[in-house]
């Protein structure tokens, strides 16, 4: 018989219980040790649970990233969405997605530092862009979707269509820049954004003016040649 939490909604197995206490456990070693020292037997250890354990939740070392990365988004995705409740002003909207993802990543300076080399690699599989880390990269153009979508941004229609993917861009280069920043909270990584937000909020508002029609497709196919860069030759 299967049981119920006080909400009606069926209660988490044992095994999900478990599964969710290593992920925390995980999590909790990332922030505290960093991603060289962090081990899969130290995990199991500070879980109380048999190594063997640990490999049904987390195969390897990079599902552990791709959980993190996994549930970092969710977090971004559920505080912006609270804090852009009646914003308008896409500058506006814009800067309180950046400073929300920069908040959440904040903890984990050390691992994205020490993991970045996996990261960047094309075919690994924590790679942003590869097809493992699909969900959440679809999530976060979900979320720039609506930064773009409910705000008062008038600009050229080609590339306000195409601005959630180049915004997911910019941020995965504000998160590259980040990576190095060595200064307290990485606050010059924090201060970059601020002075960026609206100067772009500027410069996609120019577009607006059909006398750069003609500009504004360059930079879109200039955009579309660079994402094939990664791809195979058929």
């Amino acid at each position: 018989m299967t049981s119920h939490g006080s909400n009606g909604t069926p209660a988490p197995t044992k095994g999900a219980r478990t599964a969710a206490r290593i992920r925390a456990v995980a999590f909790d070693a990332l922030r505290e040790d960093g991603w060289r020292a962090t081990t899969m037997r130290g995990i199991a250890e500070r879980a109380e649970v048999s190594p063997g354990t640990i490999y049904l939740s987390l195969p390897s070392k990079e599902h552990l990233l791709l959980e993190l990365y996994g549930e970092t988004v969710a977090r971004i995705e559920q505080r912006a969405a609270d804090d852009l409740a009646g914003v308008r002003i896409f500058a506006a909207r814009l800067r309180i997605v950046m400073r929300v993802a920069l908040d959440e990543i904040a903890p984990f300076h050390r691992v994205a530092t020490e993991a970045i080399g996996q990261a960047i690699a094309p075919d690994s599989p924590v790679s942003p862009f590869g097809d493992e880390t699909r969900a959440p990269r679809e999530r976060m153009l979900r979320l720039f979707a609506t930064v773009v979508e409910d705000s008062d941004l008038v600009a050229d229609r080609r590339l306000r269509e195409a601005l959630p993917e180049l915004l997911w861009g910019l941020l995965m280069a504000g998160m590259l820049a980040w990576t190095s920043d060595r200064s307290r909270e990485q606050r010059r990584t924090r201060a970059l954004v601020e002075q960026a937000v609206p100067m772009l909020d500027r410069a996609i508002r120019v577009t607006a003016v059909p006398l750069l029609r003609r500009q504004v497709r360059d930079l879109l196919a200039l955009t579309a040649a660079a994402k094939e860069l990664s791809h195979d030759d058929a």
